[in-house]
């Protein structure tokens, strides 16, 4: 838990005219669900076409950062949420014993189930 610089290193959503994904660059405050689980409190997603941030969810399991099934942005998509999670051949590690700088890798628009028919696309943050 505490507070980290998100930067946004790879992941343009890719259509609407997106310029984005997440918001970059800006300070985020992590917060300790248990002992596996942590939350980003206040994460937006696709800034530039308008300002839906919610929480956004990960886990530490051994070294591994995993992040399940969700909506980000507070469930925003074309009819339905657009949905975002790892999987387990493209996944980042964590030194447990320093977590002054980590990232988390993930996919968003997973299975077009946002109803937007566009391709899914990885997303990595960089958390320092």
């Amino acid at each position: 838990s505490g507070s980290y610089k998100l930067d946004v290193l790879e992941g343009v959503f890719p259509g609407f005219g997106a310029t984005g994904s997440y918001e970059t660059g800006r300070v985020i405050d992590i917060e300790f669900l248990s002992l596996e689980d942590r939350r980003i409190t206040d994460l937006c997603y696709l800034p530039s076409l308008g300002s839906f941030c919610g929480p956004f969810d990960f886990s530490i399991n051994g070294d591994q950062i995993e992040v399940p099934l969700q909506a980000p942005g507070g469930g925003v998509g074309c009819g339905a949420a657009l949905l975002a999670r790892s999987f387990p051949e493209d996944q980042a590690t964590i030194d447990l014993e320093d977590d002054s700088v980590f990232q988390i890798i993930f996919q968003d628009n997973v299975d077009n189930a946002g109803g937007c028919n566009l391709d899914p696309y990885r997303v990595v943050f960089e958390l320092t």
